[in-house]
């Protein structure tokens, strides 16, 4: 399951959760603030409401936060749905920063939900989006296994 948010949920904060199969739903609402969580292989899921992305921003609200969390992808699909990508509307534009994705052969993709056009990394910095977020190639279960646990503080 994801971490949902939605039908106009406002002021939460969810920090260093580990997910397996489940990414990041928000849907109206304002103020939410997701950081330092450990997403792995949303993407994995098949059932109705797991994410097929890290992340789901379908109509954020102002005070949106999605910022140094870490997304193990199984596939090279894209990191974030549902973005409206309209830089002078802050309803589509949550503050994303410092993430760290981890996909095969270190791909990354954004398609904008308002235009249908598809970013690689940086060409969405360039338009203001994950300011030091970076993308680098899956890791060996043994790693993600380890950032697991120091995670739960195991």
């Amino acid at each position: 399951w994801p971490l949902d948010h939605d039908d106009g949920s406002c002021y939460y904060h969810d920090t260093e959760n580990l997910l397996v199969y489940g990414g990041y739903k928000t849907y109206i609402g304002d103020h939410k603030v997701v950081e330092d969580n450990l997403y792995i292989y949303p993407d994995g899921s098949t059932h109705q409401f797991g994410q097929v992305s890290c992340a789901n921003y379908d109509s954020a609200g102002l005070g949106e936060e999605w910022k140094g969390n870490r997304c193990v992808m199984a596939s090279g699909a894209d990191t974030y749905s549902n973005f409206g990508c309209d830089s002078s509307d802050p309803m589509t534009k949550p503050f994303t920063a410092n993430n760290a994705f981890y996909t095969p052969n270190a791909e990354w993709s954004v398609t904008c939900a308002t235009d249908s056009k598809t970013y690689d990394l940086e060409g969405w910095q360039a338009l203001g989006y994950d300011e030091g977020t970076t993308v680098s190639e899956a890791p060996d279960t043994d790693t993600i296994m380890q950032w697991a646990r120091h995670l739960m503080g195991l």
